[in-house]
Formats: structure tokens, C-alpha cells, sequence
């Protein structure tokens, strides 16, 4: 039932925005509404249900207001409400507005249903700090990110991807934000003729700190670059739905507008949800493809980066299009991938829909061969193993300017860069070293549920570091870098090439055999590679005699960005100089 207040005909006089308050106190808006037109949705839940009120706002004055009640809570209904409820207080233009969302976290879905449908540019102001799935593609899509304090940023930062803000001046705060006059600039897709264009697709893209981002951000940073060196011409463009790094050059950011706005999705969609798969990528890769048919300039080739695996079937639509050659760029298997846990009917569409989706692939990428092995078995395409790399620039600015850790005792320092992850702890390593001659250093995240390091006597966090000159300095300061693997023989991680990068030994503690894996097939016959079982006793005898080598690897620089983003090369320009 609508609840009306008198409606204003001629609508705004000035530029309009969209304030959105879940469960909160009301924002004050007299002000902000004092030279612009307001649009204010409160979403209020109740024991059941949930009611929406959509205020109207100008020059100060309450202008309209309706309700409506809906029993559950669903996003798709509660959007379409709003749409309606805004359109009937003066008509809007879909994803024409800016955006203030006071504690989306109480509502991520509703609120990402509804940046879908209205927002040009979002500004999220968190009051909690909770990780979800949900919450993970909100702040993805959202182009500035608030939380209330210090205490706050450092519990996300030790979280989410996308790096929030403390602000409290109204200039410099989420209000100033959403106000500035700041626009995005357009992104160059033009490039001489006789280029080869080339477009990287990614779901997740800068400013995000994903080690997968890392890989692409220096693919698009230097491919032209290392093309040029060989008398070749290559122009790159990226596309992603990470909206706060768009201001990037050549990068274009296509917001996801969630899965409740899907329409020709819909089908896979439903299927995916009734399986209960993971479905992020899929609403984005529909709006990719719509996005693409807007394009006037066309690409060569186009690099598909996965996961999330939602929008593996973009190859067919790039060679619709363009008759582009396309690289699938599987950072991780997908139906292969032992660490998933899929039952049989899941396994079942999963490898399905890859299948689908390598058939439109020209080429085959994966970070190893054992990846490659579980990748479409049985589909005949090429296929070839790229990985991240080090990236030797940073690693030489930090040696330029010395380590952060000056050594000024007899410890052996061990160094965890990386996550910890629930699934693979590191307590009986922290026990079985030596309060006496060992250190453990973490660099990045920890989602281990005893959270031990933090208050084991050997052990100290350092938190998460995104400058990776600082990350080096730290590195180049240890003697050994800890990999923690469960033994699956697809696993492989970037922290092994940032190891080798700065000379450290390598020890590979293992819940699975040693010399085994990818892992093993890619360090075997290095120098300074140490496997050890995750048992007490052996991770207890091979502390008490190791020794530092500290000694510079010959194949040190196979290892680098530099020597991976080469190969990329060699797939991307064909024998054949096209």
C-alpha cells in the first residue's frame, strides 16, 4: 500500500542525487538538499518483512513521500519498487545518479540490486566491517568506501580487496565525495593502424591487491613496452568491473549490476543457485557483452582472465564481434580443481560450462602444466604455462634502498608472505622453532581461526603491505620463505617467485609427499629448495640443522614478470607477425 505526500510536476531543479539508509537513523538532508534534488530510500526490516519509503527532496523542503511494504525480502521486488517510487516523484534516467549508501552491510544484496539500477558513481559508508561473498562484489563495484574509524580500517583492511577510507570533514569525507565535481575521463580505445589491439577481461581489477590482479596489472603495464623492444607493435586495454581503478589509463570498468538485474542470464543463473554455485561474474559478464556491442574499435586478440569463472563464455561473444583470437587465461582449474569439494552433480555442470567456454579459446593458460593437465581434458587446444613472476623493478628499488630489518643479531629469519588460510595453519611450524635462533615474520592476512601467530613468542605480524618496494625491503631482510601447501598436485602460489626473486631459501612444508606436485615440477634442480613434512618431529629436525645459503640462483631471471609476460608475447603475435 502507497502512503503519498504531495508531488512536485516539474521535478529537480538541480543536479540530483540518491541517499540510501538500511536500518539506521535517518540522514539529516535539509542541507544536503539545499541546492539539489534529493531522492532518499529507507529500507527498515522488520520481524517480517520489510518496509521501503522513498522521500523526495528540493531546495530543503520534503517535496513527496510513499511507502510500500513487501513481506520478504527480496531484492528484485524491493528494486523495482524503488524504481517506481522515484519515477513517480519525477522520472530518472537509470544509472544516472550518484550515490550515498549509509550501512550497506545490513543489506548488501538490496543494495547492490539497487546501485545496479541507478548508480553513475556509489559511495558506501560502512559502520561494521563483516566479509561476505556479497559484500565482496558491493565494494567492487563501489568507488569510494568509508568505515567509521582507525580500529575499523585496520579489521577491513585485514579483509577486503579494495583498500576504505577514514573521513570525517564533510570536504574530505563521504559527503565531499559524492558531491565533487570530479568526472571520469573517458578511456582511449583508439590506437595507430597496424596495432595489435589487445584486451584483458577480468572481474577483479586495480585498485584490488588479488595476487591475479598483480599478473594482469603488469601485462597491462608492459606488454606494449616489451613488444616495442622486438620491433613489434601491441596496444593493451583492460576491462574490468572494479570501479574505483578506472581513472586508470586504457582501463575500463563495467559495474556489476548484480544478479538480480540479469535478464538473459536468468536460465544459468537459476541453474547455478539451485546447485548452490558460486555465481559471481555471471550478471557481470552479461552487461561485458552489452558493453562490447557499443564498441566502435575492434581488438586482435582478447585475454579472458578467470576466476570468478561466471564469465567464461565471453570468448564466443569476442569472436562474434571481432573475430578476435582468444586466450583463456585460468589462473586456477575450475571442474578440475581438487580443492573445491564439488559433489557429482556440480562437478557435473561446472566442467560443462569450461568445456563450453574452451571451445572458443584459441589458447589455454594456466600458472602450470599440472593445472593445465585437469583444465578440459580431452579438448584438443593449445595450451601453455605462464606465471606471475617477480617483479624485478620493485625488487631492485628495495635493494636500492636497503632493508627495512637491520640485522643486528645471530637470528634465523623466516618470512610467511601471504595469506594464511583457515585450511592450512601454521602452529606446529611456529612450535618447532627456537625462541633462542628463529623469527617467523608474516606479511599479509591472516584467516586462521587460532590466529596464532600473533601471539606465538617466535612469531610477528606485520600486516598487510600493498607497497611492493616495502614488501621486497622486509623480504630482502629474511633468510628462508615458508610455503604452506596441503599437498594437492595442482597448487602452486606467487610468494615462491617473490622468494626466489630476493635469493631466499625456499622451505615447502607439506600436508601431502614431498618433491611432489607443481611446485616440485617447477623448483626442481633450483638450489635452496627444502621440503618438510607438516608433522612435529620433522618440522622440529629440520629447524634445528638448517642453515642459511643466501646464495643467488643462475635461473634466477626465468622466474621474473618480465621473462612469463614474453611467453604471453609469443601467444599473442603469431609466427606469422599478425
Amino acid at each position: 500500500m502507497l502512503d503519498a505526500v504531495h508531488t512536485r510536476p516539474d521535478g529537480p531543479t538541480a543536479e540530483r542525487v540518491l541517499v540510501v539508509a538500511v536500518d539506521g537513523p535517518r540522514p539529516e538532508i535539509q542541507e544536503l538538499a539545499s541546492n539539489r534534488w534529493v531522492d532518499l530510500l529507507v529500507l527498515q526490516h522488520h520481524t517480517v518483512g520489510v518496509t521501503l519509503t522513498h522521500e523526495a527532496w528540493d531546495e530543503g523542503k520534503l517535496r513527496s513521500k510513499a511507502s510500500v511494504r513487501h513481506q520478504t525480502v527480496d531484492p528484485s521486488l524491493l528494486t523495482a519498487a524503488a524504481i517506481r517510487l522515484v519515477n513517480e516523484a519525477s522520472p530518472v534516467r537509470m544509472q544516472s545518479l550518484r550515490c550515498l549508501v549509509q550501512q550497506p552491510e545490513k543489506a548488501p544484496e538490496v543494495v547492490e540490486a539497487l546501485l545496479g539500477a541507478f548508480a553513475s558513481y556509489s559511495v558506501l559508508v560502512f559502520d561494521d566491517v563483516p566479509y561476505n561473498g556479497s559484500i565482496l562484489r558491493l565494494e567492487n563495484r563501489a568507488d569510494r568506501c568509508f568505515v567509521p574509524n582507525d580500529a575499523a580500517l585496520k579489521e577491513w583492511d585485514a579483509k577486503h580487496t579494495i583498500r576504505a577510507e577514514v573521513g570525517t570533514p564533510p570536504d574530505e569525507g563521504p559527503l565531499g565525495c559524492l558531491l565533487g565535481t570530479a568526472t571520469k575521463s573517458e578511456p582511449n580505445v583508439r590506437s595507430a593502424d597496424g596495432t595489435h589491439r589487445v584486451l584483458l577481461i577480468s572481474y577483479f581489477g586495480p585498485p584490488t591487491t588479488l595476487v591475479s590482479v598483480q599478473r594482469l596489472r603488469y601485462w597491462h603495464e608492459t606488454l606494449g613496452a616489451v613488444a616495442e623492444e622486438r620491433g613489434q607493435s601491441v596496444h593493451v586495454e583492460w576491462l574490468t568491473a572494479t570501479v574505483a581503478g578506472e581513472d586508470n589509463p586504457r582501463l575500463h570498468a563495467v559495474p556489476d549490476p548484480s544478479d538480480y538485474l540479469a535478464s538473459k542470464t536468468r536460465l544459468q543463473l537459476l541453474e547455478m543457485q539451485s546447485l548452490k554455485l558460486p555465481t559471481i561474474g555471471v550478471s557481470w559478464g552479461e552487461a561485458v557483452a552489452e558493453e562490447l556491442r557499443s564498441w566502435e574499435q575492434h581488438f586482435d586478440t582478447v585475454v579472458i582472465s578467470i576466476g570468478p569463472f561466471g564469465y567464461a563464455n565471453l570468448g564466443e561473444v569476442v569472436k562474434d564481434l571481432w573475430g578476435a583470437r582468444v586466450i583463456l587465461d585460468f589462473r586456477d582449474p575450475y571442474g578440475g580443481d581438487a580443492r573445491m569439494g564439488f559433489t557429482l552433480d556440480r562437478r557435473t555442470w561446472v566442467n560443462q560450462h569450461e568445456r563450453r567456454a574452451i571451445r572458443s579459446a584459441d589458447v589455454v593458460v594456466s600458472v602450470n602444466d599440472r593445472c593445465l593437465e585437469v583444465i578440459g581434458p580431452g579438448i584438443e587446444v593449445p595450451r601453455a604455462a605462464i606465471n606471475n613472476g617477480f617483479d624485478p623493478a620493485a625488487i631492485a628499488a628495495a635493494r636500492a634502498t636497503g632493508t627495512t630489518h637491520e640485522r643486528d643479531d645471530d637470528l634465523i629469519r623466516f618470512i610467511y608472505c601471504g595469506t594464511i588460510f583457515r585450511h592450512l595453519p601454521v602452529e606446529r611450524v611456529l612450535d618447532a622453532l627456537s625462541a633462542t635462533r628463529h623469527r617467523l615474520l608474516h606479511v599479509g592476512r591472516d584467516q586462521s581461526a587460532s590466529q596464532a601467530l600473533a601471539h606465538h613468542v617466535v612469531g610477528q605480524r606485520l600486516g598487510f603491505v600493498s607497497d611492493k618496494v616495502e614488501l621486497n625491503k622486509i623480504l630482502l631482510g629474511a633468510d628462508a620463505g615458508i610455503v604452506r601447501v596441503g599437498g594437492e598436485a595442482t597448487t602452486a602460489t606467487t610468494k615462491i617467485f617473490d622468494y626466489i626473486g630476493c635469493d631466499l631459501d625456499v622451505v615447502v612444508v607439506t600436508d601431502g609427499a614431498p618433491r611432489s606436485g607443481a611446485i616440485h615440477q617447477m623448483t626442481e634442480g633450483l638450489q635452496g629448495i627444502y621440503w618438510v613434512r607438516n608433522e612435529p618431529e620433522a618440522l622440529a629436525e629440520f629447524f634445528d640443522t638448517y642453515r642459511p645459503s643466501r646464495s643467488q640462483r643462475p635461473q634466477r631471471d626465468l622466474f621474473s614478470r618480465r621473462a612469463q609476460t614474453e611467453l604471453l608475447l609469443d601467444l599473442i603475435i603469431n609466427d606469422d607477425g599478425n
